[in-house]
């Protein structure tokens, strides 16, 4: 059934044989699945557009008569740009009729995004499963936190009000479409988009006049920097200055060292055009120079995978000065710690490799932290290579 699906809205099947003694089928390699996304991007900060493909796909299951039910964060795909359906083992048509492999009292699915009814009566699931499982996502992409199955959903914002109708107990109290479900969702996600691009732009404006700032404005900054989306984040770090950041250090050191914290996980894991690099290098300089132990070791770390990740020199450089032997024993200790945790070995023997230095020009500590790493790496491949492959 898959492979006879519209590409636009789901993972294809390339080939297959289902009549071999070993039945097999093959698809194209997704990029990454929404578990990941949400992971990445952090709760509250996944684009409007993957919601939009998500519900286009499912909509085009449900007018094709299908059920997925077992919709979950793991079997939604990014795959050539797009957003799409994929692991289709449970799908069912919304009347008679399904899949060999379940009878009226099987409970197959995922128990964290099955609907209530499927407990009772699995075989018999109609699309309102789908837009529970759907509901679900949602209070995990914009609420988060743990979620006890088979429950109404409840929180008092605007997006918890789609949640708590879609994940009604009683399917008939659910949206009774897709396309009612979509017209209240995008509605809600369009207009706080608009006002928190609004509010981004006020904040980059506000930069300008930081000598005036008090310490409550520098909190203010923080939390609508920890609220706001990915997109938000990054406008406003662009626009901080080098100066910027040493003034907000002496108005509020508190916010200022939160504010290092999510720069450094900003720079860490974005995309930057080349030249700019050495900007964003600069920054961290600063963030390293004025920062205790913690902000030291988060610079460090975020100039080793910005290097390694855009083959920039400059920024290279930038990490064998803040890292060197002279580098505070305590900020290098704690480097060392970042590195095992971010797995950043070989960001930093690669930044150094590429300059023609070696992991001899860090600090120790950062040297014995690099070696370590590899050589953990290196036995555990050796036992992969070692043990017997299952059969």
């Amino acid at each position: 059934m898959q492979s006879q699906l519209s590409p636009d809205f789901f993972i294809p099947v390339l080939d297959f044989d289902l009549e071999g003694a070993s039945p097999w089928f093959t698809m194209p390699l997704a990029e990454r699945n929404l578990e990941k996304e949400i992971e990445t991007r952090g709760v509250g900060r996944v684009p409007n557009d993957v919601w939009a493909d998500i519900l286009s796909s499912l909509e085009a299951l449900h007018l094709l008569g299908f059920v997925h039910r077992d919709l979950k964060p793991s079997n939604i795909l990014l795959h050539d740009g797009h957003w799409r359906l994929s692991d289709f083992g449970l799908v069912q048509p919304v009347f008679g009729g399904t899949t060999r492999f379940t009878t009226p009292s099987t409970l197959w699915g995922t128990e964290l995004f099955l609907a209530p009814e499927q407990v009772q009566g699995f075989q018999n699931s109609s699309d309102a499963a789908d837009i529970y499982a759907f509901g679900c996502i949602l209070h995990d992409a914009f609420i988060g936190g743990g979620r006890a199955p088979f429950q109404t959903y409840f929180h008092d914002s605007r997006i918890g009000w789609i949640i708590e109708k879609c994940t009604e107990v009683e399917p008939g109290r659910r949206f009774r479409s897709v396309s009612l479900l979509r017209e209240a969702l995008l509605g809600i996600l369009i207009e706080h988009q608009e006002v928190r691009q609004a509010a981004t732009s006020d904040w980059v404006g506000a930069l300008g006049d930081i000598v005036n700032w008090t310490p409550e404005r520098a909190g203010e900054l923080v939390s609508h920097l920890r609220d706001g989306l990915a997109s938000d984040r990054g406008e406003i770090f662009l626009a901080i200055g080098e100066d910027d950041w040493r003034r907000l250090r002496e108005i509020n050191l508190n916010a200022w060292q939160l504010l290092a914290k999510m720069y450094a996980n900003w720079v860490g894991r974005a995309h930057f055009d080349f030249s700019y690099c050495d900007v964003v290098a600069s920054r961290l300089e600063v963030i390293f120079d004025i920062g205790g132990v913690t902000e030291k070791a988060l610079a460090a770390v975020a100039a080793a995978k910005l290097g390694n990740s855009h083959n920039r020199w400059f920024v290279m450089r930038a990490l064998i000065r803040m890292c060197g032997p002279s580098m505070e024993l305590r900020a290098a200790e704690r480097t060392a710690v970042e590195i095992f945790v971010e797995e950043a070995a070989d960001d930093f023997e690669n930044c150094a490799a590429r300059i023609s230095h070696s992991i001899d020009d860090y600090h120790p500590q950062i040297k014995n932290a690099v070696q370590k790493q590899q050589e953990r790496r290196r036995q555990e491949e050796e036992r992969a290579r070692e043990s017997p492959m299952p059969f």
